[in-house]
């Protein structure tokens, strides 16, 4: 029995515990750990902005085989969706160019101009984000019908005045009550 498994000199070495099969198939749960970290690394080179155009003579050589059908796959993977619990499922940003009054919902990044007024999405989950920037230095307005905390003042309307400043809004829901807060 192999104790531990090398996947790639770039990947540690890792135990074959949870990850594999005894017969050392990946689990679905080290799948799902694998696709994760592919997100991450993209999410930081796209976020660095890396140009495109230097990257050159990319190779991808690596196939993978599963002993379940795609249909088995996909039942699977519902279910593990389903356990809001235990997987966390990373989402995409979406980039708005806000020129007139927008209402954000979850994973909006917002880059405000022209004055105009952004407004929380009040039906927004526990852990909702949303990102919010003034583009041109004009006084930008976030607004919230559902209570907005920041740098200790509770209130429903935030002005953000200085070119370039960004808030990041989470959603937090308790037994007792709902805001956003902003970092």
């Amino acid at each position: 029995m192999v104790d531990e498994i090398d996947i790639d000199p770039y990947i540690p070495r890792l135990p074959l515990g949870p990850w594999f099969t005894p017969d050392g198939r990946p689990t679905l749960e080290y799948r799902k750990n694998i696709e994760y970290q592919n997100k991450v690394i993209h999410d930081i080179t796209q976020g660095v902005g890396t140009n495109q155009n230097n990257i050159t003579n990319i190779t991808s050589s690596e196939t993978f085989e599963t002993s379940s059908s795609s249909a088995e796959y996909h039942d699977l993977f519902e279910q593990l969706e389903q356990r809001q619990d235990f997987v966390h499922l990373p989402k995409e940003w979406k980039t708005q160019n806000v020129t007139t009054n927008y209402t954000a919902v979850d994973h909006d990044f917002n880059y405000i101009t022209n004055g105009a007024t952004v407004t929380l999405d009040e039906h927004a989950g526990h852990n909702a984000q949303i990102i919010t920037q003034n583009g041109d230095g004009s006084r930008v307005k976030v607004y919230s019908a559902t209570e907005i905390r920041f740098k200790g003042q509770s209130d429903n309307t935030i002005y953000i005045n200085n070119n370039g400043t960004s808030l990041h809004w989470f959603m937090i829901v308790t037994d007792a009550e709902k805001f956003w807060v902003a970092s």
